[in-house]
């Protein structure tokens, strides 16, 4: 299940990556949207303040995944020790209080079709806020984003094998494990950082999730870097920073390459008995150059202080 988990966590965090950037590309190149937000970015903001709090309405669309509640407080749904689907039924479902974000008051919702909903909802609203003209992170809600996907296919699971994959005897299906092994994953996939499994033992305070965290993360990072850069590489792109090029890949043959070899041995120079027409035939010579070594001897090449 690790291996599942890293496969889609590194094509959606590579899919991420890939709509903020159009998103970003959008807003700097359709004439549409100058038209109706010019280039001053707080129309668009306010724009964006505005839809976020129409969909996440408690008494609107909000009620079907949750959206009068906080990230810390949905998180913490995510990575309970209980589920969802079998709540009254075995001593694993969660608390009534918890149960009722998620299915309602008269439970009205499925808790499946609630955090897909949530999931598909943030996907998108994460990737537009992240390029507003405010400050915003993108660890906490790609951490939440992936937890909230990670407990839907531990819901999923613990629907298909009420008792666990070997039977009562054998080990019980927690969502909450697989809500962190997600959250971690698809992290690591949009940020492509691989301390995050540090980060989830010392959130958790166990090793447990430890080796699954490793696995996904590693597989996730590898298919997403695959794909796309970071997140934090794109968005350096997208605004021209100046940044440190690819390296491009090289065989081991290149680690045995001397200077030497690559060098220009006929070095063009001025010394310090250099005459002035020499110099006035250099200059003539090489157009092309902007700045000559000054050097104390021309047999020796040493650089004059």
């Amino acid at each position: 299940f690790s291996f599942i988990f890293s496969v889609f966590s590194g094509l959606f965090g590579a899919l991420f990556v890939f709509i903020h950037k159009r998103i970003a590309i959008f807003r700097e190149n359709n004439r549409l949207y100058l038209y109706i937000f010019g280039k001053n970015p707080l129309f668009f903001t306010l724009f964006m303040a505005a839809i976020v709090g129409i969909v996440t309405c408690p008494d609107g669309t909000g009620q079907y995944f949750a959206g009068k509640f906080t990230f810390r407080e949905t998180l913490a749904d995510f990575i309970a020790n209980c589920t969802f689907i079998l709540s009254n039924k075995t001593a694993e479902g969660c608390s009534k209080e918890r149960l009722e974000r998620w299915i309602g008051i008269n439970h009205e919702f499925s808790a499946l079709s609630s955090l897909a909903i949530y999931f598909c909802v943030y996907f998108i609203l994460v990737a537009i806020c992240i390029s507003l003209a405010v400050p915003a992170g993108i660890f906490v809600p790609s951490f939440v984003i992936g937890a909230c996907g990670g407990r839907l296919i531990g819901e999923i699971m613990a629907l298909l094998y009420p008792q666990g994959l070997r039977g009562p005897d054998g080990p019980q299906i927690f969502p909450g494990l697989y809500a962190v092994v997600g959250a971690a994953a698809y992290t690591g996939s949009v940020t492509h950082s691989l301390s995050i499994a540090v980060i989830v033992c010392e959130t958790t305070g166990q090793l447990s999730p430890l080796l699954p965290v490793l696995i996904a993360l590693m597989i996730g990072n590898a298919i997403s870097s695959f794909l796309q850069p970071s997140i934090y590489e794109s968005m350096i792109e997208i605004k021209n920073l100046p940044h440190l090029a690819d390296l491009p890949p090289s065989r081991i043959s290149v680690h045995k390459l001397k200077v030497e070899n690559i060098m220009i041995h006929d070095v063009l120079c001025i010394t310090k008995s250099t005459t002035y027409g020499e110099l006035r035939e250099l200059l003539l010579a090489t157009p092309h150059l902007r700045s000559y070594p000054l050097i104390t001897d021309s047999s020796k090449f040493l650089i004059r202080n």
